[in-house]
């Protein structure tokens, strides 16, 4: 079990998002189940389950997609139980502190997409960021890394673009989305998997969440890592 996920309540409660994995593999075993913490971590509660009726082909791993809204909890989940996601995308919803969530929405990517990442625009928008994956094999060339696939909702995740991209000059994989500092908002994560410089870790900024600076490497990889 592996907290992908965590948030602060507008009341103060701590929420903890727990994946549940079968092994070492990254194989997705169970639905995830959320900690809730009323004490600032001291204490935390039994787990909870995030959906009952959710199966782990419907719902089991989040990254950094969990965000507060006025009062509401949002969390972006992909579901899937081998070792890259090939199930949905979904908006999970609490108006009661992280007591209970309910699914809001399905999102319009396809199916084998990993890693998510989410956040609100100036406007109240909300836009998620993910990775088209092709899986099996050597997939090498056949990823898009310089151009990331996102969607936006202006109704609190109810309804959603169509997917569009948007261009990162030295490419990102497991995308990792602030929320707005100052001016800007900033993106990290590698600079892709299969990319002409692959696996550094590469920071951008961006006005509007939406068109990104040339970026800047912040961490070079080492050896083979």
């Amino acid at each position: 079990a592996l907290v992908f996920g965590a948030t602060t309540a507008p009341n103060g409660t701590l929420i903890a998002f727990v994946s549940r994995f079968a092994a070492a593999d990254w194989t997705k075993k169970l639905p995830p189940v959320c900690l809730l913490s009323y004490d600032q971590g001291q204490t935390w509660s039994e787990p909870r389950p995030l959906d009952t009726t959710a199966t782990v082909g419907d719902v089991s791993l989040t990254f950094d997609a969990v965000f507060v809204s006025a009062d509401q909890i949002f969390a972006v989940f992909m579901g899937g139980a081998p070792t890259y996601c090939d199930g949905p995308h979904s908006l999970y919803v609490s108006s009661d502190n992280g007591e209970s969530f309910e699914r809001r929405s399905v999102l319009p990517f396809d199916h084998d997409y990993y890693y998510v990442t989410a956040g609100l625009l100036d406007n109240g928008d909300i836009i998620v960021y993910s990775y088209p994956y092709v899986p099996g094999g050597d997939n090498h060339g056949k990823i898009d890394e310089y151009n990331m696939p996102y969607v936006t909702s202006a109704d609190e995740g109810r309804t959603w673009s169509e997917v569009k991209t948007t261009h990162f000059a030295q490419a990102i994989r497991n995308p990792q989305l602030s929320r707005k500092i100052g001016d800007l908002y900033f993106l990290h994560g590698r600079s892709g998997q299969h990319s002409q410089d692959p696996k550094n870790l590469v920071l951008y900024a961006s006005s509007d969440g939406i068109h990104w600076d040339e970026g800047r490497i912040l961490h070079r990889k080492s050896g083979k890592a």
